[in-house]
């Protein structure tokens, strides 16, 4: 400590303030997130904490990807995917024609994707033309709240296993019921032979 200045910092080029490693080293470390390896594997490679790494790639995907306001995009698919197997639920938005990711969610409610089209912003909501997404109420809730006029195009797997439940079921149920008791056991576990 000098009497007159006090504590005196040097800001280096090489590092940022307050972080224990160099652009350098970050700059590798994020390239070595990009290979199909995990946090844990890149860690161990570098000899850090896999909680840095993460720090390291989170600040290099933020720096990377564009906000979604800076990304118009004409057709839009919306899909949730599974976070530690089934218990919980994220949501991702992607730019159909790109194809590119354009925004990830923590879980898959309306509200979720309502930050997304807030972060989008009006002027992109209103050249979206079409969204592809499963028969999820909420995610269309979204869209027509959102991108008013705009085509909302169901996956055939989602409406393949609707028709499933909903037509196939009902008629498959009835017809057991209307049927004399000797052939009634034979419906059973019939629902998937009747859809093929």
């Amino acid at each position: 400590d000098c009497p007159e200045c006090g504590v005196v910092t040097e800001k280096l080029a090489f590092c940022e303030p307050r972080l224990t490693y160099t652009k350098r080293l970050a700059a590798e470390v994020a390239l070595s997130c990009r290979e199909i390896r995990s946090l844990k594997a890149v860690a161990g490679e570098y000899a850090l904490d896999w909680k840095t790494v993460k720090e390291i790639d989170k600040q290099a995907l933020e720096e990377e990807l564009p906000t979604p306001a800076e990304t118009p995009a004409r057709l839009l698919a919306v899909d949730e995917f599974s976070i530690k197997k089934r218990h919980k639920y994220g949501t991702t938005v992607i730019d159909a024609e790109a194809p590119a990711v354009l925004w990830v969610g923590k879980d898959r409610r309306q509200e979720t994707l309502e930050e997304f089209f807030s972060l989008f912003g009006e002027k992109n909501c209103s050249g979206v033309e079409a969204v592809a997404m499963d028969m999820w109420d909420p995610y269309e809730a979204a869209v027509r709240k959102h991108c008013y006029g705009t085509e909302i195009v169901y996956d055939p797997f989602h409406i393949i296993s609707a028709y499933g439940r909903e037509v196939v079921d009902k008629v498959r149920v009835s017809e057991t019921k209307r049927a004399q008791e000797k052939y009634k056991d034979l419906y059973k576990g019939t629902r998937y032979i009747l859809l093929s």
